[in-house]
């Protein structure tokens, strides 16, 4: 797989503080996997995989200013299911990481994250699959988080991998029907959390920027919502939610405020697709989509002395 962005941005008058007037942020990965498939039992699946990729990132100023920086990282997984009943299974996740981080030079050496893993249930009855996950992840920081992405968005090598503990339960329903115009309903609902050890987040250093740093401890619940309709043949209306409770529950916090920065406390997102079928030889449909995006305001800093609106 080849992943590549790039944006630049113009900005004569210095509405940006960029502290240049041009700037150019070219990101591009590299990855490659190798995995199999073995059913060496009636009701067990094994699928071991291996995987590596090679990142860049290269942020050019218009005074000729470059940096460059490189990441290259391998991960070995092996997942494990057993269908241990008609309609119910269980699933395990296994994995290990290595990443070698460098600004300038070619990357080196590896910085091994600590193992991660993750346990499942599910179990269908009729259209209502119910799921419930317990697992641990390790997070290493993005070049961007290490090295910035602009004057506005800067980056702090300092930081360190964020690892949690993590939860979550809910149900998913798809059920087809035919009553009037309605074709079927598909519904998710989710609850989660997470105890989080040097959560990366942002906060605002200073006048038109903002820097990455690590929350020694975090706590985060939610809850999350999708309810679609299939209208007639060719129309789809939905509507996803997000509802988060981010808290610092660090050791020693010096704030009375503890909601964590740069997080909005609810995301709406209601949307509508219509297909066309054109009826052509050579096209087979066409797409019409609208969607919306709803977010709540924000703190920029760990005080909560600043908002953002929403």
């Amino acid at each position: 797989a080849y992943l590549g962005a790039a944006s630049r941005y113009d900005d004569p008058l210095g509405e940006l503080y960029l502290r240049t007037a041009r700037l150019t942020v070219e990101g591009e990965r590299v990855e490659q996997s190798l995995g199999a498939r073995w059913s060496f039992a009636p009701r067990w699946l094994l699928r071991p995989v291996v995987s590596a990729a090679h990142e860049t990132l290269v942020r050019t100023a218009a005074e000729g200013e470059r940096l460059r920086a490189r990441r290259i990282f391998s991960r070995a997984a092996a997942l494990a299911r057993w269908d241990f009943a008609s309609g119910s299974a269980l699933t395990g996740l296994a994995s290990a990481e290595c990443h070698g981080t460098a600004e300038g030079g070619a990357a080196s050496g590896c910085d091994v994250a600590a193992p991660t893993g993750r346990l499942g249930v599910e179990h269908h009855l009729g259209p209502v699959t119910a799921l419930a996950t317990v697992g641990r992840y390790v997070r290493v920081p993005t070049l961007g988080e290490l090295y910035g992405v602009a004057d506005a968005v800067r980056g702090n090598p300092e930081l360190r991998p964020e690892a949690a503990w993590s939860a979550e339960a809910g149900a998913r329903i798809d059920v087809s029907f035919r009553s009037g115009g309605l074709r079927g309903i598909t519904g998710e609902l989710f609850v989660f959390g997470r105890a989080v050890d040097d959560l990366v987040a942002y906060r605002r250093v200073g006048m038109g920027y903002v820097v990455p740093f690590n929350v020694k401890g975090a706590r985060l619940l939610g809850a999350e919502l999708l309810a679609a309709a299939r209208l007639g043949e060719h129309i789809t209306a939905e509507v996803s939610a997000t509802l988060l409770d981010p808290r610092d529950t660090s050791e020693g916090r010096t704030t009375t405020n503890d909601v964590l920065p740069y997080r909005s406390r609810l995301l709406l997102a209601p949307s509508a697709r219509a297909r066309l079928p054109l009826r052509s030889s050579w096209l087979g449909d066409a797409e019409l989509f609208a969607s919306y995006v709803y977010q709540s305001s924000r703190y920029v800093d760990p005080a909560g002395l600043a908002v953002l609106p929403e």
